[in-house]
């Protein structure tokens, strides 16, 4: 009796292990934010993006160019305060801030504006617009 009593209280902790361990991926899956580009203007637009990584990198990556109307996902931060930069491909319209960060992809360096998504984590969309 002793050892099925002892086997039940195995078997009931490695399910509540695997339950919390269910729960903390899947908290970690949620505590992200996914990023959007919108394009409101009525030209193609180059965009690039500064965010904080699942690593705790600042990484800056570009370019996507966006066509009017459309929207496209640009990243998973894993923080609040994301870096915005954009230029109409017909016009030279640019959204640009004093932030200076260096590209990645080119080398480049583009003076970003910052974006706070606020405190929650979700689903974010930046629209670019005049």
């Amino acid at each position: 009796m002793r050892i099925q009593f002892v086997n039940l209280v195995r078997r009931f902790s490695l399910i509540l292990l695997l339950m919390g361990s269910t729960m903390i991926f899947a908290t970690a899956e949620r505590s992200k934010n996914v990023l959007y580009f919108r394009n409101d203007t009525n030209e193609d637009i180059v965009t690039a993006v500064g965010y904080l990584d699942g690593s705790n990198n600042w990484v800056f990556s570009g370019y996507w160019t966006i066509g009017p109307g459309h929207s496209v996902e640009v990243a998973r931060a894993f923080q609040r305060t994301v870096y915005v930069w954009g230029r109409g491909l017909g016009t030279n319209a640019e959204w640009k801030g004093e932030k200076l960060y260096t590209v990645t992809r080119d080398g480049r360096k583009h003076g970003f504006r910052t974006w706070d998504t606020g405190p929650n984590w979700g689903t974010f969309t930046y629209s670019f617009h005049r």
